[in-house]
């Protein structure tokens, strides 16, 4: 029985799920992320955890090295809102649902933990919209997933590339009513941090969260704003200190390990599609539809045939524009660059439960304005010209 080493493990619980003695349980480690831990007196060293993950074994997939991309947006306004981005997600969603079909993605549950979840219903989408910010639980997601098929249905899988990859390698092949959407993923952030945090804003708050939502756009999606609902109907708007556990993403202080080094990113891609806001967009190729913006525009890169087909089964409820795929490249960083391992890593975590939570917040998550700036403008546009610092100034503002 071989695992792969801690600094690389992405926490994708393919070996859990791959283990049929149930000689593997996932513990969080001081970090607060998930990490397997065999039972010695369970395992029989039959090999399905080391072949089922990713990164002892990257799955064979078929993907096309250069892929399609465009510029999308979902024809009902409302679901645009509710969305991180132009709701793009939400429109492949319905097509897979309205023809019986499954989806699993990345949920909050009741106490505000990530978790993945099957939809069968419309309804149920709300859930698995807007980013999280936190690396999700896949839970026995996998084995529903691998379950639904051999029933004959359809299902959609979204999740991180590390994600995707698992579910890949857990299944062994590439199964043609399975599709895989990954995202531009900046990193997945310490579910045990998001804890801490939501402690820390419930006390602050007199009341507990029942939503959290770090891209709300009600002054748009080019500057977005973090809410926290709370019961009773209140919500706080978060600015500053309150809005530090974002802060920290920004600056990659709470990172899992793997994602400094990710074997995920860059192309080809994992998912049949991959999904994330299209930043960038319009600054170096003219976009025609610079109006939609204030909505959100999503980026969906066509990967495979058969990310192709969903795509296009879209056509009556998602606009899409095609656009070049430099300007997804100058404009995504995350595309094809892991996020940079901040010196104040070891130090944060060494601290995390050592000292009050307001001094964690005074020492590792209240960065200087210029270098929130700065961090904003590499993540989105790659680079720290004057020029893009100044347009950046406006959206860093708090």
């Amino acid at each position: 029985m071989t695992l792969c080493e801690e600094a690389l493990c992405t926490g994708c619980e393919a070996c859990r799920n791959a283990c049929d003695q149930g000689a593997l349980r996932m513990e969080e480690s001081a970090e607060g992320f998930l990490r397997p831990v065999v039972d010695a007196k369970r395992c029989t060293d039959c090999g399905a955890c080391a072949t089922a993950c990713p990164v002892l074994n990257k799955p064979a997939l078929e993907r096309m090295p250069s892929p399609g991309a465009y510029a999308c947006w979902h024809a009902d306004d409302q679901v645009r809102r509710r969305s991180s981005s132009g709701g793009a997600f939400s429109a492949l969603a319905e097509a897979v649902l309205d023809a019986g079909g499954g989806v699993w993605g990345a949920a909050y549950d009741a106490r505000r933990h990530v978790r993945h979840v099957e939809v069968r219903e419309r309804e149920g989408l709300d859930r698995l919209r807007r980013s999280k910010y936190v690396q999700s639980r896949i839970g026995d997601a996998f084995r529903e997933v691998r379950g639904f098929l051999r029933t004959g249905g359809t299902a959609l899988f979204v999740g991180a590339p590390c994600q995707v990859a698992g579910l890949h390698a857990f299944l062994g092949r590439d199964d043609e009513r399975l599709v895989t959407c990954d995202f531009l993923c900046h990193g997945v952030p310490s579910p045990g941090v998001l804890a801490r945090y939501v402690r820390w804003l419930e006390a602050r708050s007199g009341a507990p969260l029942t939503d959290l939502n770090f891209r709300d756009k009600r002054k748009g999606w080019e500057d977005p704003s973090s809410v926290a609902e709370l019961e009773g109907g209140r919500e706080r708007v978060l600015y500053g200190k309150e809005n530090h556990f974002f802060n920290g993403f920004i600056e990659n202080v709470f990172l899992r390990e793997s994602c400094y080094a990710c074997a995920f990113n860059g192309l080809p891609r994992w998912g049949d599609l991959t999904l994330g806001d299209f930043w960038g967009i319009g600054n170096h190729f003219p976009f025609p539809h610079a109006s939609q913006k204030a909505e959100g525009i999503s980026l969906v890169l066509v990967n495979s045939a058969r990310g192709q087909a969903l795509l296009d089964r879209c056509a009556d409820r998602l606009t899409r524009v095609e656009r070049p795929l430099q300007e997804v490249v100058e404009g995504n960083a995350p595309l094809h660059t892991p996020s940079r391992r901040p010196a104040s890593r070891d130090a944060f975590f060494l601290d995390l439960d050592a000292v009050p939570h307001d001094a964690l917040i005074r020492r590792y998550l209240t960065p200087p304005l210029r270098r929130r700036i700065r961090i904003w403008a590499r993540e989105h546009f790659g680079g720290t010209t004057l020029r893009l610092l100044r347009s950046a100034y406006g959206k860093m503002r708090r």
